[in-house]
């Protein structure tokens, strides 16, 4: 009876003080092992942040509903789900946050929002989004690599010093606040690409999709098909 007590208060210990540090009355903390990679889907809302350790929370507005957000790691990714069974009834309002070491890759899938709360601080960051995921938040790094797919968004601020940006079927990269020295760039389908690019960038736009850039960078290997553009941001 002592130790099932003592596992309440420590559980009850978790919700309390993941309440406190996320400003949030449905969090509830949970251990999480060694992680460089985050992978997240059904439409859950991931809050992102650099921590010096590594740290997970999550919420739902009831207890059955949290114990259906699924998180697991796996070969050193971790895996952010909503139990297939409660998917309909729990997907609003499901919330993860994660404070993470050393995070080298990002993907979602599935209708999710990332936020970074703060500022993202790594050496090189891979980041895919698909199925109408959202990304946003200020990153700094060496290198970024950014895949967008299926009407997917992200809106970036920050600094790096050589992105590549492949964006296809409608979806829009939102970056004239991230400033990089060199960018490789690729839109296709209806997508768009705006960043500021102070050294070279190199890009290609086809099927109707726009990359401009802002900054002072020299424009090489460049071409435009299909109703596409690509053009310097005019001055204001």
């Amino acid at each position: 009876m002592k130790h099932i007590f003592l596992i309440a208060l420590i559980g009850l210990s978790s919700v309390l003080n993941a309440q406190q540090v996320f400003h949030d009355k449905d969090a509830e903390v949970r251990q999480v092992g060694d992680f460089h990679a985050i992978e997240v889907s059904s439409a859950i809302d991931l809050r992102l942040s650099t921590g010096s350790e590594n740290a997970l929370a999550v919420s739902a507005p009831d207890a059955e509903l949290r114990a259906g957000i699924r998180t697991e790691v796996q070969n050193g990714v971790l895996k952010i789900w909503f139990e297939s069974k409660k998917w309909f009834k729990g997907k609003a309002g499901a919330r993860v946050y994660v404070a993470a070491k050393n995070l080298s890759r990002l993907r979602a899938s599935g209708a999710c929002d990332v936020t970074v709360s703060g500022e993202l601080n790594v050496k090189e960051l891979s980041i895919d989004m698909s199925g109408a995921s959202d990304f946003k938040g200020t990153v700094k790094a060496n290198s970024i690599n950014a895949e967008l797919s299926g009407a997917s968004d992200i809106n970036i601020k920050g600094e790096v010093k050589n992105i590549n940006i492949h964006c296809s079927g409608a979806s829009d990269f939102k970056g004239y606040d991230m400033i990089a020295d060199n960018c490789k760039a690729q839109a296709s389908g209806a997508s768009g690409i705006r960043l500021t690019v102070n050294q070279e960038i190199s890009a290609v736009a086809s099927g109707a999709s726009d990359i401009h850039y802002a900054g002072d960078a020299k424009m090489v290997d460049v071409k435009a098909s299909g109703a596409s553009n690509i053009s310097k941001k005019s001055a204001t």
